[in-house]
């Protein structure tokens, strides 16, 4: 696996267990043994070996395309970039509530700036210490 699907594959599990409960529920939920989850959790099973069988129970919604053919007509727009022309498309989430974000001009003066948004996080109220620092090395990985 990709060092960056690998890290995908490990905070979604993570998201798993915390909406679970914990990892025994997320075991009765999926069906999965508890040493299983508990081995991935605390890394003595590596993520990148998890059997295809334990990821489709882990993520029963999880849908992968391997040709670009393959894709639904609506998942086509490359999503999350900033396009030639000062145009963004993606989803963006505002105000707590999710919207498609279709050829928003970047000069519309509602994008937020970088280190306003990694302000915001340090100073939020609603989010954990470890969310915060999951968002932050987020931003300063990928941004």
């Amino acid at each position: 696996m990709k060092t960056d699907l690998k890290r995908r594959v490990k905070a979604a599990f993570e998201r798993a267990i915390c909406e679970a409960g914990n990892m025994a529920r997320l075991g009765e939920k999926t069906g999965l043994p508890y040493s299983v989850i508990n081995k991935l959790n605390s890394g003595q099973s590596q993520i990148g070996r998890m059997s295809l069988d334990t990821l489709e129970r882990l993520f029963p919604e999880l849908t992968v395309y391997f040709f670009r053919d393959e894709l639904p007509p609506q998942n086509i727009v490359k999503r999350n970039t900033v396009e030639a022309g000062g145009k963004i498309t993606g989803k963006i989430v505002q105000n707590g509530s999710l919207r498609e974000a279709a050829a928003v001009p970047a000069e519309s003066g509602s994008l937020l700036d970088l280190k306003e948004l990694e302000r915001k996080i340090r100073k939020s109220n609603t989010l954990t210490p470890e969310e915060r620092l999951k968002f932050l090395d987020f931003l300063d990985e990928e941004l």
